[in-house]
């Protein structure tokens, strides 16, 4: 049989094991310069031209060239309805607004500087005109709802205005 001093010193020393199990590492750490400098800490960073897909040929899959080369290819060329334009988005998309304001028939519905795009209603229908950078100049494409590139109707119409208002 166990004695009274016996379990009061295992008491003790099960409430002293347990009172280090739970309080962690924290009696251990130091503030140490080489946990502040951890990477861990660092804000997470994209490499340059990660945030666009490549449209490089040599992705390709061999026996599916016709349809790598259409998926690759951006959705307004592939709808024939896009143009170019010299300069920066922000350039293109302040002088498309003013175009677009003296446009009759247009009614701009929203301007997102940001996004380079514009919300227009004209001929009762609808769509985005973006803005795009490619290289030193700037794709004006007309987009629906949906995101898909429109090729005809209305949204065409003010696409071929705006390229000969725009040159």
């Amino acid at each position: 049989m166990s004695t009274p001093s016996t379990r009061s010193r295992l008491l003790l020393a099960g409430l002293v094991g347990a009172l280090l199990v739970t309080s962690g590492c924290g009696w251990f750490r130091r503030d140490d310069a080489a946990y502040q400098r951890a990477m861990a800490s660092n804000p997470l960073e994209l490499p340059p031209g990660l945030d666009m897909p490549r449209a490089d040929p040599a992705m390709t899959i061999p026996g599916t060239a016709g349809a790598a080369t259409a998926s690759t290819t951006p959705r307004t060329a592939a709808a024939g309805v896009s143009f170019t334009v010299a300069g920066t988005v922000q350039e293109v998309w302040a002088r498309m607004g003013a175009e677009l304001d003296a446009i009759e028939g247009v009614s701009i519905l929203n301007r997102a500087q940001l996004l380079g795009t514009y919300e227009v209603r004209y001929q009762d229908q609808s769509f985005l005109l973006r803005t795009q950078a490619q290289g030193d100049s700037v794709i004006v494409s007309a987009l629906g709802a949906d995101g898909r590139a429109l090729g005809e109707g209305p949204a065409a119409d003010l696409v071929v205005q705006l390229r000969e208002r725009m040159g």
